[in-house]
């Protein structure tokens, strides 16, 4: 629907109150929406991590692959 930022600002809250950072669904969407947004630095770190986080990730490798990470 277009909501990128909304997106972004739920997977940063989400980080902030879990303490740990090891939800790769979470890098795997706030990497496509910061994509969308124009970010790809920030999507490919986002995607490294989702993959770094489940290395059978096939959704984030083929992301990260798409944009030549």
């Amino acid at each position: 629907t277009g909501r990128y930022q909304d997106v972004i600002r739920l997977a940063d809250t989400t980080f902030s109150t879990m303490g740990e950072k090891t939800v790769e669904e979470t890098y795997f969407w706030r990497g496509l929406a910061r994509e969308m947004t124009g970010d790809l630095a920030g999507a490919r770190d986002d995607l490294e991590m989702a993959v770094s986080l489940n290395k059978n990730y096939t959704q984030a490798i083929e992301a990260l692959e798409r944009l030549g990470g």
